[in-house]
């Protein structure tokens, strides 16, 4: 912008009318075409500097705005990152991936096999148990039995 001023100004310098050594600065008047005394040329320069200003100006102002747009558009593009970071290890733990899930399901899976063979144990335990008990049961009504014959057997003789 400012090379561009220059080569404007070094072009046509612009000058107060009737002055000849360049001090003074024009000031734009509202007082019809042509009031400050500048012929067209010149107003021409002017218009064409002033218009470079404007337009450099709006170019800073967009670059300003820019420049703001792309810094946010980073910091929600590294928080984008590590979202997708977090929901990647989420979604390896819910589809037990990970080596501690996969541990886990081995420990339970051990578990249920140890609690099945337990149950599988507690009730030969219990028929056992309901074996002897019925044996000796049994073992008293025969022994009781043979002594009822025993006594019959003696009583007959």
């Amino acid at each position: 912008k400012r090379d561009l001023v220059e080569a404007v100004r070094r072009m046509s310098p612009v000058k107060a009318p009737g002055d000849g050594d360049g001090d003074k600065v024009r000031f734009l008047t509202t007082e019809g075409p042509m009031a400050d005394g500048m012929d067209s040329t010149t107003k021409a320069l002017v218009d064409l500097e002033d218009g470079v200003n404007a337009s450099a100006r709006r170019y800073n102002d967009l670059k300003m705005a820019a420049d703001l747009k792309t810094q946010e558009l980073r910091r929600l593009q590294d928080q984008l990152k590590d979202l997708e970071a977090e929901n990647t290890a989420l979604e390896e733990i819910s589809a037990k991936k990970t080596r501690e899930a996969v541990r886990i399901e081995k420990l339970k899976e051990e578990i249920a096999t140890v609690n099945d063979r337990m149950v599988q144990k507690d009730f030969q335990k219990r028929q056992l148990e309901h074996m002897a008990k019925r044996l000796k049961t049994n073992q008293v009504n025969f022994d009781a039995h043979i002594k009822s014959m025993d006594s019959g057997l003696r009583a007959s003789r």
